[in-house]
């Protein structure tokens, strides 16, 4: 049974380009070729990334940063429409005061 050398990249001496690019001597000591070891499946039992408590504290935080924004943004918008209702009350009751008080008619 012939076997055939290999590079250190696992590779036909003779054929492989990574070491005729780096110009690597193809008399290096060499291992001899066998099978290659092909991986067609994931593996098994593979763990899921957890968060540990520095992580936990940091979603904590930036959830309540979330949060903060959002009420932060509401209450603006209600301040914003409390104002311009409270300018239209008071436009109308100075219309009223002044249509009254200076005898006029309203048009």
């Amino acid at each position: 049974m012939p076997t055939t050398t290999t590079c250190p990249h696992g590779l036909d001496a003779r054929t492989c380009l990574i070491c005729s690019t780096l110009g690597l001597a193809p008399d290096r000591p060499t291992i001899p070729a066998g099978r290659a070891e092909v991986i067609t499946t994931a593996p098994t039992g593979r763990r899921r990334p957890r968060v540990g408590v520095v992580g936990g504290l940091v979603l904590l935080l930036g959830a309540m940063i979330a949060v903060w924004l959002v009420l932060g943004l509401l209450w603006s918008l209600l301040r914003g429409a409390e104002l311009v209702l409270v300018g239209a009350l008071c436009g109308y009751v100075g219309y009223r005061v002044g249509v009254l008080v200076g005898r006029h008619r309203a048009r």
